[in-house]
């Protein structure tokens, strides 16, 4: 468990290093390359994200951060939300980053809900 401060600190390094992200990017589109992938944050930032069955507290800011920053930065890249007992607060926050949210399918059975997560995952990323 990480307290404030050392969130602090986590976000300083998260933001140091989006920074050279988005300009090594920059970069490889002007040279028309491929960028090198150096960590799981260019993955987050540049391709699109699925979160599934994760709390999404507000606490979380970490992860809030980055979700704001990939919105702001590389606005064709999607943030898909399945939670289908999202609360009314990080529904708002959710939206507001552009995050989409999908809670299609569930009737109250979570296993057949991440069970027919998958399945449309497995046919969309095929």
């Amino acid at each position: 468990i990480l307290g404030h401060y050392y969130y602090g600190k986590l976000l300083a390094k998260m933001q140091q290093y989006v920074s050279s992200l988005i300009a090594r990017h920059r970069a490889s589109v002007k040279r028309g390359q491929d960028m090198e992938i150096k960590s799981w944050i260019d993955y987050f930032m540049l391709g699109n994200v699925y979160i599934i069955g994760l709390g999404m507290a507000l606490s979380e800011m970490d992860l809030w951060w980055l979700i704001n920053c990939k919105k702001r930065h590389f606005p064709d890249s999607t943030v898909t939300l399945y939670k289908p007992d999202i609360r009314l607060e990080e529904k708002l926050i959710a939206e507001a980053y552009g995050v989409h949210i999908d809670v299609d399918g569930f009737e109250g059975d979570y296993q057949s809900y991440y069970q027919s997560i998958y399945k449309k995952l497995q046919y969309e990323l095929s």
